[in-house]
């Protein structure tokens, strides 16, 4: 088993066992036996028997109960309930006229061949080669598929997709199942961005993410993809305000940290259902309301103010044209800005940046700016903001970074060398 194709072995693994051991079907793949040998299968199985105490410390039972409990409680879950919305979302697609289904890092995964409409399978070149020879071995007919190789991390992949038969005039339905959890934010928002520009009006766009959830089941998943070489880069949240890093106080509050809906995906209502859902779910938690962090006027890497107003969000605070926006639920008493946020100036005159490594994005741009300076004998101060004690307290509106200079609060944008060297100019 190569290594480079660990991640996608095991998730058809689950399909695999799934189809042949569960009376209940949450997602049947009928073709995953054409893609993982039975040999690639016992492997993995006893693998996974062998590692059931790191899975479930206190289990007790046979080796048949050991994998039925890690595929069942810990690996399970995430593959067979994307495949499965991914299969009823892609069918409501079809019956209102899409003609084109994508898969992107479509790794081992088999749907293609169920739709009789036009398929692309977009991949890594060592992945896509794999795919076809597996399938080809099994004398899959796979005539209908177009493959694709491309590394989402360069930015001319989509020559590649728009030198096929794809059509970016026809409606397409898009699926991007497990990608965001293995680039950077910034890498992301990016192939988000370029898909849109080469997708028509009307089609849809489907992905899922890793959140911060600090759970022992999350954690795991992360040091499983460790394993296969294939860390996990980013998450998405939105968090209770008294554990939530900004400079924030309150009580039975959550904290929206960011929403954004890219290129031609804008004005579809996808933003609207994101936050009926985070307010939806607040509800249900018994939460006494919802905040975020906005700007008077529109900032990037801050909400829009007039979006959240739209939904009933009202300002609770503010420092300069900073504003921090809430929504009620009951009458419970709304949050507000520490004493320390409104001091927005520090002791030191050099350029200084506070940042929390809560958002992976950030990281990268930390190294990045961290290399600019040495190669540039420019002085840069980074402060990490790494507890929460001292996220409650920064100096300054604090997101997950802050830029200080002469002293003075700058912004909170995110910068890379190219934007450090235009704010100081």
């Amino acid at each position: 088993m190569k290594e480079k194709n660990i991640t996608a072995l095991v998730s058809s693994f689950v399909r695999y066992y799934h189809h042949k051991n569960s009376n209940i079907k949450v997602y049947d793949d009928k073709n995953c036996d054409k893609v993982l040998t039975f040999e690639e299968y016992l492997n993995i199985k006893e693998n996974m028997v062998d590692g059931i105490k790191y899975f479930n410390p206190s289990f007790k039972g046979t080796e048949d109960d050991a994998i039925l409990w890690i595929v069942n409680n810990q690996i399970g879950p995430s593959v067979l309930g994307r495949s499965a919305f991914n299969k009823k979302m892609l069918k409501n697609a079809i019956k209102l006229g899409c003609g084109q289904y994508l898969v992107y890092a479509s790794g081992y995964d088999t749907s293609s061949l169920d739709y009789n409409i036009k398929c692309f399978e977009i991949d890594k070149k060592n992945m896509i080669e794999d795919k076809i020879n597996r399938l080809k071995k099994n004398n899959v007919n796979i005539d209908k598929i177009e493959f694709i190789k491309a590394d989402f991390t360069e930015d001319k992949w989509p020559c590649k997709l728009l030198k096929s038969s794809y059509n970016k005039k026809e409606i397409s339905f898009n699926s991007l199942l497990g990608i965001s959890y293995y680039l950077s934010k910034s890498e992301f928002e990016n192939m988000i961005s370029k898909i849109s520009d080469i997708t028509c009006e009307g089609s849809t766009l489907l992905f899922d993410f890793q959140t911060n959830e600090e759970s022992i089941k999350t954690k795991i998943n992360e040091q499983l993809a460790l394993g296969a070489n294939e860390r996990m880069k980013a998450k998405y949240s939105y968090q209770e305000i008294e554990t939530a890093w900004v400079p924030i106080n309150g009580k039975n509050y959550e904290y929206i940290y960011c929403l954004w809906v890219a290129g031609s995906f804008k004005g579809k209502g996808i933003a609207k259902e994101l936050l009926e859902y985070a307010i939806n779910d607040s509800k249900q938690k018994g939460m006494s309301g919802i905040c975020t962090l906005t700007y008077k006027k529109k900032k990037t890497f801050i909400g829009e103010k007039k979006f959240f107003l739209h939904f009933g969000f009202k300002v609770v605070d503010e420092i300069g044209d900073y504003e921090l926006l809430a929504l009620q639920f009951d009458n419970n008493e709304t949050p507000k800005f520490n004493d320390s946020a409104r001091n927005m100036k520090i002791d030191n005159n050099e350029f200084t940046i506070y940042y929390s490594p809560a958002c992976p994005y950030v990281l990268y741009e930390v190294e990045e700016l961290s290399n600019y300076a040495k190669e540039n004998n420019i002085k840069i101060n980074f402060i990490k903001i790494d507890t929460l004690e001292k996220a409650k307290n920064t100096p300054c509106i604090f997101n997950n970074w802050a830029n200080f200079y002469k002293g003075k609060f700058v912004s909170n944008t995110i910068l890379n060398a190219n934007s450090f060297e235009k704010l100081i100019k």
